[in-house]
């Protein structure tokens, strides 16, 4: 039966109030003595104290400061960009790496684009193309990274670590778990790295990498956590469930599909979670986990849906094809593509809609489902084939967006390619 464990407690850290006393001996008047009773309620009135403690202010966004600073963008995992893609498509540059590419790009405050690589690295680029660094794990990096507001770095390997790094790739952390870790880590409005293992964990660390609970579902995890504005976890398992944790790891609710749930789920700004499913529908649920609506998609789905701030879900479909549906549950368009698409969609500000196809083509289409251009993305010299112990679900990188409107992805081809106009 799934579980939520403790690893290690996190002590409160308490309210000190200071009392000043005045100097000398001189004793003190009966109205300073009044004076002195009432300074806790004066204190309570003026902070909005409730039961003996200050009302917490709303936290403040503990990601990076850019675009794209995690896996499809934000902790909700919309996949949507405050900015504009390319219109015109033009290869800015190019970085070959040892190994396939299907690790998703993120970006920090100061423009480095962050990827692993199927050769065990985690890259670090610059926005003029130069190779700022780049850090050796002990197994392949299909994970992505999420980056904090100091430009730290975190992501999974599949030689079963969490990492932590630096902005300049120095070491801060690495937590073992039990198995591959392919899921996308997140971070909290507390600081806290959350991400998915193989070993069928949800882990939380710390900041400084140390591990503060765990919550067990008994299968793989290869969805990665989203967050609520409540701070509320969701995330797809491989045994069909759809779960949602409160902040501390226990069980908000769950809903049982049909089968597989690879993709991330996107959550909307009342809470509402949709996720797509091997079993081929897209669902959408409340915030207290009752299923709204669930369509059939016509074919398997391992991508994450994009969601646009006009209440549009765009989703690619592993049969070939992109689908739009509102968030109500109706379908929309479906344009149909030549190769199966388990990429997760950008959608730019303008809503024109960016993704990987599995032959290696960036497409990008309008908000109405139009085909604008799709470009190859392919080096005639292929690198190593696919480790056995990658999951075929997560074999193609989703673009992500910069500040200055170029889009980065990865590619089989085992580059990671930066496109402008």
């Amino acid at each position: 039966m799934s579980k939520k464990s403790n690893i290690a407690g996190v002590c409160p850290v308490p309210l000190r109030n200071k009392i000043c006393t005045g100097r000398g001996t001189n004793l003190i008047p009966l109205s300073g003595i009044l004076l002195i009773l009432l300074l806790p309620a004066i204190f309570c009135f003026f902070t909005s104290c409730s039961g003996g403690e200050r009302t917490k202010a709303v936290s403040q966004n503990v990601l990076s400061d850019s675009s794209w600073a995690a896996f499809r963008a934000n902790p909700g995992r919309t996949g949507f960009c405050r900015y504009r893609g390319p219109g015109k498509p033009v290869v800015s540059f190019r970085v070959k790496t040892g190994g396939a590419v299907f690790s998703s790009p993120s970006i920090s405050s100061n423009g480095t684009a962050f990827v692993g690589s199927l050769d065990g690295c985690l890259y670090a680029v610059s926005p003029e193309g130069g190779l700022k660094w780049k850090y050796k794990t002990g197994g392949s990096i299909v994970s992505s990274p999420a980056i904090s507001h100091d430009n730290s770095v975190w992501f999974g390997s599949t030689d079963t670590c969490i990492y932590g790094l630096k902005e300049n790739g120095k070491f801060i952390s690495s937590f073992k778990t039990g198995d591959a870790v392919e899921s996308s880590p997140i971070i909290d409005s507390s600081g806290n790295i959350l991400t998915g293992s193989n070993d069928g964990n949800i882990y939380c660390l710390a900041p400084d990498g140390r591990p503060v609970w765990k919550y067990s579902v008994g299968d793989s995890i290869v969805s990665s956590p989203s967050l609520s504005g409540d701070g509320a976890i969701h995330f797809g398992a491989e045994n069909y469930g759809f779960y949602a944790l409160f902040p501390d790891g226990k069980l908000k609710w769950r809903f049982d599909t049909r089968c597989e749930l690879p993709g991330t789920p996107a959550v909307d700004s009342d809470g509402s979670a949709f996720i797509g499913s091997d079993d081929g529908y897209l669902y959408a649920f409340s915030k207290e986990g009752n299923l709204k609506w669930k369509i059939a998609a016509g074919a398997n789905i391992s991508a994450s849906p994009a969601l646009s701030p006009d209440g549009k879900l765009y989703m690619g479909l592993n049969d070939g094809g992109i689908i739009a549906t509102t968030t109500a549950g109706v379908i929309l368009w479906k344009t149909p593509t030549e190769c199966g698409i388990s990429s997760s969609i950008a959608v730019s500000s303008s809503e024109t809609l960016y993704v990987m196809s599995e032959d290696s083509y960036l497409y990008s289409l309008s908000r109405e489902g139009k085909i604008l251009w799709k470009m190859p993305l392919w080096d005639s010299q292929e690198p190593p084939g696919v480790p056995y112990n990658i999951s075929l679900d997560v074999i193609s990188s989703s673009p992500a967006i910069s500040d200055d409107g170029r889009i980065y992805v990865g590619s089989g081809d085992g580059n990671i390619y930066c496109i402008g106009e």
